[in-house]
């Protein structure tokens, strides 16, 4: 039974091995790697222009109901932007998202004491979720990837299974923060109890309605202190 089991397992792993090296030639042909910056075959984002990405840093005490807030870029750095878009959006360029992340991890790091008192309070890496519609259509969960660069590269631990997201919320390109905070209302649902020190992370806030309705859901569940980390702030 057991060799039985590993055989399937082995083959299913070949399966996706060979999905991904088919998926990844279709991907070069009919969407080939030209810098987002300066179009230069061969890169998603080339050398120089990744010198030229301006990291914004800001981190806020108390911002929103969280005990504090972190945001590395802001959203409308134009490379930012269509960096972003492209990793979330069709074609679905999800190695953008490391790239990205990497240049938050060197700026925590400038943050020991921070590191250290999440680290000796036992604050757990939250990803904002994806409805499983979503997840199913996209492949993938950037705020997910997002925190699982954190957790491999700084030592903090993740839980994806604690919040799930049960509905989609309507576009609010147009909505103004009032109607935003409406729009968000029911769309996460607890799976289990939660940390007492949590930290939400997103790829990018804008008036915040969707990571303080996924706070207010968790502190209902026992969370007490939140803090917020996202790529970029618009």
């Amino acid at each position: 039974m057991l060799l039985l089991y590993s055989i399937i397992i082995d083959k299913t792993r070949k399966i996706k091995m060979w999905i991904n090296k088919i998926k990844n030639f279709l991907l070069d042909i009919f969407f080939p790697k030209i810098c987002l910056g300066c179009q230069k075959n061969g890169f998603f984002i080339c050398p120089t222009c990744l010198k030229n990405i301006i990291v914004l840093g800001e981190i806020k005490n108390n911002f929103q109901g969280f005990k504090g807030m972190i945001a590395c870029f802001d959203y409308h750095q134009p490379l930012i932007k269509k960096m972003i878009k492209r990793a979330k959006y069709s074609p679905y360029q999800k190695e953008l998202i490391p790239i990205l992340t990497s240049f938050l991890i060197k700026f925590l790091k400038n943050f020991p004491q921070i590191l250290s008192f999440w680290k000796k309070n036992n604050f757990v890496l939250i990803p904002i979720p994806l409805t499983k519609g979503k997840m199913a259509w996209r492949g993938f969960n950037q705020a997910e990837i997002i925190a699982k660069e954190i957790n491999l590269k700084l030592n903090l631990p993740l839980n994806k299974k604690i919040i799930k997201r049960i509905k989609n919320k309507k576009s609010q390109t147009n909505l103004g923060r009032k109607n935003r905070m409406e729009n968000v209302k029911g769309i996460f649902k607890i799976e289990e109890k939660s940390p007492k020190n949590i930290i939400l992370i997103d790829d990018v806030l804008t008036t915040g309605a969707t990571l303080e309705e996924a706070k207010k859901t968790l502190v209902r569940a026992g969370a007490k202190n939140v803090w917020a980390i996202v790529l970029a702030k618009g």
